[in-house]
This record gives C-alpha cells, structure tokens and sequence, in this order.
C-alpha cells in the first residue's frame, strides 16, 4: 500500500506511538484487515508488522486505498468454517472436549494456562497439515481454547460481533480493561498462514498479555515468558 499519505516507520518510532496516552486498538479496521490497527488521538493510524509498521495520515486515507486494491471485501475466514455461529459461546464446553479427544489429551491437560499453548502446537504441527489445522473440527476447538486461555490470563468475557455484509458471527474476547481479541484470526494466522519455523500460539498472548502472565508468574513463584 505505498501512498503519500503514508509513512514506513521502524520497530522502534513504531512503539513509541503506540505509547501515547490515548491510543487503542482501532475495532473497524482491525476486523477488515484481520490484524491489529491503532488509532492515534490526532487521527493518525498505526499498522505494526514484525518489522516496524506503516503510519497513515487519516483513517480514510487508509480505508480509500484499501478499497481501491481490493475491489470488494475479500472472503471472511471464518465462512465455511465456522457452524456453531451464534451459538458458539454455549458450545465452548463440548468445543473445549472435542479438542482434548482429538489431540489425545487429557480433560485436566487443557488447564487454560499460557503454558499449555506449548504442548498444543507441537501436537497440531506434528499430526495436522496447515489446510487441516483450518478445517472447522478442529479450527473452531483451537481457537476457542485460545479464547480461553486468553480470559483466564486477562480476565473478560466472550462477545459475539455480527458481520452485517456478510451474516457472519465473529467470537471476539473483550478483557476487562477494554480489548478486544480474535482468537480465530490469530490461529489462522499462526496454524496456516505462517510457517511452522514461525508460527507459535503462544506467541499471541506473550507479548499483548505478558503483564497479566508476569504477575500470574510472580505470584505462583514461576519464571516468566
């Protein structure tokens, strides 16, 4: 997306916008590039990468060029793959089962720690191509165990988002301090789109969550991440 309008910043000037009293997470853009973008209170919008990240002057400066490239709005990953819609949240018990008996774990081995994340992502890279890894019997059991593991860590509540252009049901985690996550997006993106040299579930809650695991960690007089 190279436009005037915006600018290539390294990791560094990256983070240090995203300190700024008053960002957050920008809700709109983040569900319609399925990653996370910020909001800056004098307008600017911020979209990190692993490398450092892309300023944009104005949110429809962003939003115009997006639009432009795409044409349309792509497919939503979560359509085909996604049954329970919903009804998802009452369901996360049998979805929590289901996962356990395809992993060939043990009920009391899904704890709904970080550390359990380890355990899970070896066993999924070991028996489970990435196209199965996002087939709906197990995409949906994995993503709502993340879900999990990211309220227990943070505290929060389940809330379903509704796609009005496209009648689809998005699980999102809200934490008692205001974020939003989208367990669904973020193993999409660590079970498939990344490599498996790369990808790491656990990764997902480190970084965003490591002051909740720090002081869960401090507190059980564990090591940290």
């Amino acid at each position: 997306m190279g436009d005037s309008r915006s600018q290539s910043l390294s990791e560094s000037e990256i983070q240090e916008l995203l300190c700024w009293l008053g960002c957050a997470i920008d809700e709109q853009l983040t569900a319609l590039l399925l990653s996370n973008v910020f909001a800056l209170p004098d307008g600017r919008i911020i979209l990190p990468d692993g490398d450092g990240g892309v300023v944009w002057e104005t949110k429809d400066a962003l939003l115009s060029v997006y639009h432009e490239l795409a044409g349309s709005r792509p497919q939503h990953l979560l359509k085909g793959r996604f049954p329970e819609g919903n009804t998802f949240i009452h369901r996360i018990p049998e979805l929590l089962n289901r996962l356990a008996e395809k992993l060939g774990l043990r009920a009391e081995d899904l704890d709904r720690s970080w550390q359990s994340l380890d355990l899970i992502d070896r066993i999924v890279r070991d028996r489970f191509s990435p196209a199965e890894r996002v087939e709906a019997e197990l995409f949906v059991p994995l993503f709502a165990y993340l879900g999990e593991v990211i309220r227990k860590t943070d505290g929060g509540e389940w809330e379903m988002r509704l796609v009005d252009d496209q009648g689809i049901w998005e699980p999102w985690v809200i934490t008692t301090a205001g974020e939003g996550y989208m367990p669904f997006r973020d193993v999409y993106k660590q079970m498939y789109d990344h490599s498996d040299e790369v990808g790491s579930l656990r990764a997902v809650v480190a970084v965003p969550l490591f002051p909740s695991i720090a002081a869960s960690d401090e507190g059980n007089g564990e090591s940290k991440p």
